[in-house]
């Protein structure tokens, strides 16, 4: 009795029982959760931005028709911009917070000069050409474009 023992302990000494085998994979699991959390996903803060510019220049552009008076947006620096009610460097007030819609999007920054857009009591811009505005975040960039026909905001990735 004592030898068949001792044949079934040699015959499984080279592998792995289904519980070693269980164990070690949770812990390569959990690792390799563990670094991806760790891992910074480039170009998400300028995704993020561009998309929230995007959405606030149409919020500008209903908000003109809505009201039957002029909005826009207005980039004030590199780093910032505001929906403007009626003239630039009067910011309109946020719906939601009540306090002025005046957005600071570090680290993303313009590329480029001063943008101003004001769409009328139609919602159309006022430019007479499409308006490009750019967005970098070190080796990244967003295009956004304003139409000049209908103020349709289109955004694209170079």
């Amino acid at each position: 009795m004592a030898l068949g023992k001792h044949k079934f302990v040699e015959l499984h000494r080279g592998g792995f029982t289904v519980l070693e085998l269980v164990i070690t994979i949770s812990l390569l699991v959990i690792l390799s959760t563990a670094a991806m959390v760790g891992i910074s996903v480039t170009g998400t803060e300028i995704d993020s931005v561009s998309k929230i510019l995007r959405s606030n220049i149409q919020y500008a552009q209903d908000m003109a028709m809505t009201n039957g008076s002029s909005y826009g947006m207005r980039s004030i620096d590199s780093t910032s911009y505001e929906i403007f009610d009626g003239t630039p460097g009067t910011p309109a007030v946020s719906p939601l917070t009540n306090n002025d819609l005046v957005v600071d999007m570090s680290p993303v920054q313009f590329f480029g000069s001063v943008t101003t857009i004001t769409f009328d009591s139609n919602g159309i811009p006022d430019n007479s050409a499409n308006e490009t505005i750019q967005l970098t975040e070190g080796d990244h960039s967003r295009t956004l474009t304003v139409s000049s026909d209908t103020g349709v905001v289109d955004l694209s990735n170079p």
